[in-house]
Formats: C-alpha cells, sequence, structure tokens
C-alpha cells in the first residue's frame, strides 16, 4: 500500500490503477479473475471528456471544481506549493465543456470565489 497524493500522479498513472471494493477483493483471488472484469468498471479516474463521450446527452452535470486555495499565511491548501495558473486551468475545464458538453445542463461550482468569478 502506498500512500500518494493524487496531485502527485499523472492522468496515465491514476488510469492504470486496478481499485476494488474491499468486498470484491474478497471474490477475486487472482490477477485471472480480475481480467474477466470489465475494465471500464474499474477505472476510477475517467476524464470530463469521456465522461460526455460516454453518458446519454440527457444527463446532467454538477461539476465541482477543486482549486487550492490561498490562504492568509500566503500559504495554499494541502502545503501546495506548487499549483497550476488559475486561468489556464479554469480555460482548460470550459474549453472541455464547449467542446464536448453538447446539449446537456451542466451547473460548475467552486469553494474558491475566485473561480466562480472566472
Amino acid at each position: 500500500m502506498f500512500h500518494i497524493p493524487v496531485r502527485e500522479l499523472t492522468l496515465q498513472q491514476l488510469q492504470s490503477l486496478k481499485l476494488s471494493h474491499p468486498a470484491e477483493v474478497k471474490e477475486v483471488h487472482s490477477d485471472h479473475d480480475m481480467e474477466t472484469v470489465d475494465p471500464l468498471e474499474h477505472q476510477p479516474f475517467p476524464t470530463l471528456q469521456q465522461l460526455f463521450e460516454t453518458l446519454d446527452e440527457h444527463i446532467g452535470f454538477n461539476i465541482e471544481v477543486k482549486y487550492a486555495m490561498q490562504l492568509r499565511t500566503g500559504t495554499y491548501e494541502e502545503d501546495q506549493v506548487h499549483y497550476t495558473e488559475r486561468n489556464h486551468y479554469i480555460d482548460h475545464i470550459l474549453q472541455c465543456i464547449l467542446d464536448n458538453a453538447g446539449s446537456r445542463r451542466i451547473i460548475l461550482s467552486c469553494f474558491d470565489p475566485n473561480v466562480c468569478t472566472m
């Protein structure tokens, strides 16, 4: 078992993880048994684009944007040293929505007021 912050992993590393519910682990006894399970069912980190492409267009989305807020001390939550520039981060999310969401109903939310303003 490794304890690694999710932010330290690339998308490829996240998507290569094989995660299961603890109850399933008791039922699966070998890697051979895991091969019979639907791989998409155990892919815990789909991209927003993959979700737009896979799910029915009548399904709406409530997208909560996660962004580390700067504290009064000048440091960031979670002791984050480097964080993607806010405008670039939001532009990337919005571009994905505009390019792939179609006519879906979408709600965007965030606890960071600056992100909400953008």
